[in-house]
């Protein structure tokens, strides 16, 4: 399976992790991040990071660069 296929497997789950994301304050978002990361095994880190590439945009906690 693809890393393509991977996501678009999760998308439902991923758009949801979105909404959720939505009602999360700034600081606890990035907690919620960093709980994240700490958690994930080691070959889900680069997918992980992508979707949380995905969640700071469409969340509105992307920062702004």
């Amino acid at each position: 399976m693809s890393e393509r296929d991977l996501y678009l497997m999760f998308l439902p789950q991923i758009a949801e992790l979105i909404i959720d994301c939505q009602q999360m304050t700034q600081e606890s978002y990035e907690q919620w991040k960093q709980e994240t990361r700490e958690s994930i095994p080691v070959d889900a880190v680069d997918f992980m990071e992508k979707v949380f590439i995905v969640t700071d945009k469409y969340s509105g906690h992307q920062i702004s660069a």
